[in-house]
């Protein structure tokens, strides 16, 4: 019998990035790339809480190419920003006090 009170091992997440390769005859195909193990990813409003600062100016430091991690998951332009936490946290630890 599994005991159920011990803690669940997050499970990581994957990104396979798409590679266009061109042929000989000038056709395009598309391939999958190496996959890329992502980083606990979290909104830009968790993002702001732990930093201390407006949502808003975390969406405009992403926008700008401030976080590293920073990207739009979907396709649309609405899409919302996701960064790594640990950049967060590693950039909230580096804040004078």
């Amino acid at each position: 019998m599994i005991n159920s009170s011990k803690t669940r091992m997050a499970v990581p997440q994957v990104y396979v990035p798409a590679v266009k390769v061109v042929q000989l005859d000038g056709s395009i195909l598309v391939k999958a790339g190496k996959p890329v193990v992502v980083e606990e990813l979290i909104g830009t409003g968790e993002a702001a809480r732990i930093l201390g600062i407006s949502q808003r100016w975390v969406e405009t430091q992403c926008s700008e190419g401030r976080f590293t991690t920073a990207h739009k998951p979907g396709q649309q332009p609405n899409s919302r920003w996701r960064l790594a936490r640990s950049e967060v946290v590693a950039r909230k630890e580096m804040e004078p006090k």
